[in-house]
């Protein structure tokens, strides 16, 4: 008697079957992974210029901001030493008319302009955010409760992924909040 080493109609179909029923699960998993990975590299990018854009504001308001102004040339002060009544608050949402001035009478501002902050002196405008992210509210405000205590000036920015996508998984979002305590000069 001849034995054949060969598989049976039925060993070929049951491997076919349970193939044809792990492979779709695998390919889910594969794209689920992919598609999180995506969205975990659009946080990462809009993280970036959120961190980097708040360390740039922190560090210069605190260290080179010396008074407040509402409009430039600089002439009128906000949250100042000279005002008649106490608390104050003073707020410009996109920051378009907020203006800084430091100890050495140079004048400074952070702006909305698009959908970009812009850094602006007397030495021109520099863009602080890339075009892979988009900044979809940008505030800035001080108040300061009495003569003897310093201005604080607060900042909220949320910025996102610029994409023309509106899908949740396309997209990554973050706002960022911070009180900055000016120097006391």
């Amino acid at each position: 008697m001849k034995k054949w080493l060969a598989f049976t109609l039925i060993e070929t179909v049951v491997v076919i079957g349970v193939i044809g029923l792990v492979l779709p699960v695998l390919f889910t998993i594969l794209f689920v992974i992919l598609q999180q990975q995506s969205k975990l590299n659009r946080l990462q990018q809009v993280k970036k210029n959120g961190d980097f854009v708040l360390s740039i504001l922190e560090k210069t308001i605190k260290n080179r901001a010396n008074s407040i102004y509402e409009n430039t040339p600089p002439t009128d002060e906000r949250c100042g030493k000279r005002e008649a009544s106490y608390p104050i608050t003073f707020s410009d949402p996109g920051g378009s008319n907020f203006y800084f001035l430091d100890k050495d009478g140079n004048w400074f501002r952070f702006y909305l302009t698009g959908n970009k902050i812009a850094s602006s002196s007397a030495g021109g405008d520099i863009f602080m955010t890339t075009d892979l992210t988009k900044v979809d509210s940008f505030d800035i405000s001080c108040d300061r409760s009495s003569a003897f205590s310093p201005a604080t000036v607060s900042v909220n920015i949320t910025i996102s992924f610029n994409t023309s996508s509106t899908r949740v998984e396309d997209t990554a979002s973050l706002t960022y909040r911070t009180r900055i305590k000016m120097k006391n000069y």
